[in-house]
């Protein structure tokens, strides 16, 4: 199966049993009439399993004898499933080069078991999928961030200057305090959902609509700049991004 429209599709958990603890993983399912691809990661490895109409044929048949379905059908089910981790049971098994994601329901009331057997990337996906994207997302966020301040900076200098020319606000409950980036950054750091947002599975976090969507706008922006960013230096794109992130980082450190 062509790959053309993994990076379209959005990131989403996958919580399941391993041999000690709940594990949370990050998938993507993309699947057609007769085939499907599936991919999870846990931000350090990521694990691929592709399978075809005859293999889905052959899987099923293995591991339910006794169940004639279409493989239309078999797809869905296994794409609600997938969507619904909550309450399916789903347990991990590690594998050499790879892993098994188990998953035992019911398919029409009847029992149905199921085996992905996901093999470690090799290809470098967990970059263009994950990683690439992110590091986007970040250093945009942080771009972002420093304009609105910038923008209330000069909102602030422009009241400023009305104050100095005697002018008068119509209402005083419109009159704000001077904004602060110092005080501002220390206030999220102490917000309780800040804490508890780091605090989390940041592959919980990842999985966030919000979030989500900024990936995929980082990774079809990235896309678009391909061609013209071969064309540069081999590192300019990359410095750029990480030194954005770095100020960021620097600056929380500081604070």
């Amino acid at each position: 199966m062509e790959n053309e429209n993994l990076s379209l599709k959005l990131w989403s958990t996958l919580r399941c049993h391993g041999t000690e603890s709940h594990l949370t993983f990050l998938k993507k399912f993309v699947h057609r009439p007769n085939d499907y691809l599936l991919v999870i990661t846990n931000a350090e490895s990521l694990f691929i399993e592709v399978l075809t109409f005859e293999e889905i044929k052959v899987r099923c048949r293995n591991l339910n004898n006794r169940l004639e379905a279409p493989v239309k059908s078999i797809i869905s089910h296994i794409e609600q499933s997938l969507k619904d981790d909550l309450n399916q049971n789903f347990t991990f098994t590690p594998v050499t080069g790879g892993m098994h994601l188990n998953l035992n329901n019911l398919f029409h009331e009847m029992p149905f078991n199921w085996v992905f057997k996901c093999v470690r990337d090799q290809s470098g996906l967990i970059r263009s999928t994950l990683i690439e994207p992110l590091v986007i997302t970040v250093a945009r966020l942080v771009l972002e961030n420093e304009a609105l301040k910038n923008l209330l900076h000069e909102k602030d200098a422009e009241l400023e200057e009305y104050a100095e020319n005697e002018a008068v606000q119509s209402k005083f409950t419109i009159k704000t305090d001077k904004f602060c980036k110092e005080k501002f950054g220390l206030k999220i750091c102490q917000m309780k959902d800040y804490v508890t947002v780091l605090s989390q599975n940041a592959l919980t976090a990842v999985a966030g609509s919000a979030f989500n969507n900024q990936l995929i706008m980082s990774s079809e922006h990235r896309k678009s700049n391909d061609v013209s960013t071969r064309s540069e230096s081999p590192s300019k794109g990359n410095i750029a991004v990480v030194a954005a992130v770095d100020v960021s980082a620097a600056k929380v450190i500081k604070q």
